[in-house]
C-alpha cells in the first residue's frame, strides 16, 4: 500500500501510514529527517543553541513532535523543544526521534575553563554604605 504525503505540510498521520491528500508516493526509507543547528560548537559553559528538525524538498515539520536526547547529558543537555545547553567540556550526539524516523547531530563544548587558586584584595578598611572606594582584586589561576 502506498502512502501519500503533501508537498506542503507533513503531519504525524501521513508518517504513521494514514492516507493523506498530496503529491508523490512515500515509500519506507524514502524520506530523510535532518537536525539543523546554527552552530555545532559551544564555547562557554551555559551557552545554548536551538536545534530544528528539517525535511528535504520543502516539506515542513509542522505538527511533528520529536523526542530529543543527548548521548552525554553531563556535557550537553537538550530540552523537549530541542534547546541545547553546554554543561561541561566534551561532545555529545543529540538525537531526535519523530514518527519512526530519527536524525542526529554532534555538539562540541570547547569552553575555556580556568580554575581559580586564590583571590586577593588590597582593600583593608570598611566604608559606610554610601561611600565609594577603588578596590584592586587579583585573581591567580591554577
Amino acid at each position: 500500500m502506498r502512502n501519500w504525503i503533501s508537498g506542503m505540510t507533513m503531519g504525524l498521520t501521513a508518517l504513521a501510514g494514514s492516507a493523506c491528500t498530496g503529491v508523490g508516493p512515500f515509500e519506507p526509507g524514502g524520506l530523510e529527517l535532518r537536525v539543523t543547528a546554527p552552530t555545532s560548537l559551544l564555547e562557554a559553559i551555559g551557552s545554548q543553541t536551538q536545534l530544528e528538525l528539517e525535511f528535504p524538498d520543502g516539506l515542513t515539520t509542522v505538527g511533528l513532535e520529536a523526542v530529543w536526547r543527548s548521548s552525554n547529558p553531563s556535557v550537553v543537555s537538550v530540552d523537549a523543544d530541542g534547546m541545547v545547553t553546554a554543561l561541561a567540556q566534551g561532545s555529545a550526539t543529540i538525537t531526535a526521534e519523530a514518527a519512526g524516523l530519527s536524525a542526529s547531530t554532534t555538539i562540541t563544548v570547547d569552553a575555556d575553563v580556568v580554575g581559580v587558586a586564590s583571590v586577593r584584595s588590597d582593600q583593608t578598611d570598611t566604608n559606610a554604605a554610601n561611600d565609594s572606594a577603588t578596590v584592586r582584586i587579583t585573581v591567580q589561576a591554577d
